[in-house]
């Protein structure tokens, strides 16, 4: 698809923080707030956040199970359903946890290589055991190689420190916080408009640049052949190609073996039309044209 949609999870698709809410079930909110907010001031690094949630989570009986439990409990902001709705290639980039992001994209069917997230384990024993934390550089990167395969790219988040540097990568980067040096938006309505605005005129300039080339192949199409060329070895059913060039004896000879030799290796065969039937043909398809000095070689491809 033509526009990359690249999202974050905690806040901007979430209402709130995804493992806040779970902290909250496990009743353990007051110490992970302390862990969150230290993480939000820049004051322990990604990797550090990974290791306090997985020692304080995995010692309150937290669980896949849990997760799978719980997973409604999770609720989605509004106007989500119909982003994601949208016919645009969605990427999930977030250093929310692995566990409840991989639920959602399956909800969803955003597969596995357009997602980016802290990657949490459990152990055969579903205990939480390790935390694989994703950086803002990461996320950056990430985006940086995937939106080379889209024609537009729209990057959106709620975090300057965490989010911007990946909004940053896209062609429009919106934040839902209100940040100087970002677009903002208000509320997610105006999202979900801005990207079906952007989406519809492109598809609208795709359909017109499609009509466009229709037209000219149909208008191409249009020559005909001479009647008195038709049944000289040659089925009526070729798509018949005229190249037309300046006339010399002492090079025409080298430009038709160079000639032959492109078209073969496009899968086309090559002929050169001889005098007489050069000049029946150039008589039908262009009236006085004959008279010109110029030298007619038939090209013709069958299908």
């Amino acid at each position: 698809m033509n526009i990359g949609l690249f999202l974050d999870v905690d806040i901007t698709l979430t209402v709130g923080l995804i493992q806040e809410k779970f902290a909250e079930l496990l009743g353990i909110h007051d110490e992970y707030i302390i862990i969150e907010e230290a993480f939000q001031s820049n004051s322990i690094s990604s990797d550090e956040f990974g290791r306090k949630i997985v020692e304080l989570f995995s010692k309150n009986d937290f669980s896949q199970k849990f997760v799978k439990d719980n997973f409604d409990n999770i609720v989605l902001n509004s106007w989500i359903e119909e982003i994601l709705d949208l016919p645009v290639t969605v990427y999930l980039v977030s250093s929310a946890p692995s566990y409840y992001i991989y639920r959602l994209a399956k909800k969803y069917s955003i597969p596995k290589e357009r997602i980016l997230c802290s990657e949490y384990t459990f152990n055969i024993n579903d205990r939480l055991v390790k935390c694989k934390a994703v950086s803002a550089q990461v996320k950056k990167d990430f985006v940086h190689k995937h939106k080379q395969k889209h024609l537009f790219s729209i990057g959106i988040g709620d975090s300057p420190t965490h989010d911007g540097p990946f909004v940053s990568e896209c062609d429009l980067s919106i934040l839902t916080k209100q940040h100087s040096g970002y677009l903002y938006a208000e509320s997610l309505e105006n999202v979900y408009t801005t990207i079906k605005s952007i989406n519809d005129t492109i598809e609208k300039n795709a359909l017109l640049s499609a009509e466009r080339k229709l037209r000219k192949s149909e208008s191409e199409q249009k020559i005909s052949v001479s009647p008195h060329w038709k049944g000289r070895n040659y089925k009526l059913n070729n798509q018949l190609c005229f190249l037309l060039m300046p006339f010399s004896e002492e090079w025409s000879k080298d430009v038709w073996i160079l000639i032959e030799d492109i078209a073969k290796k496009s899968g086309y065969e090559c002929k050169r039309a001889d005098e007489q039937n050069g000049r029946i043909i150039m008589n039908d398809l262009w009236k006085g044209l004959n008279k010109a000095n110029v030298l007619m070689k038939l090209v013709w491809r069958t299908f």
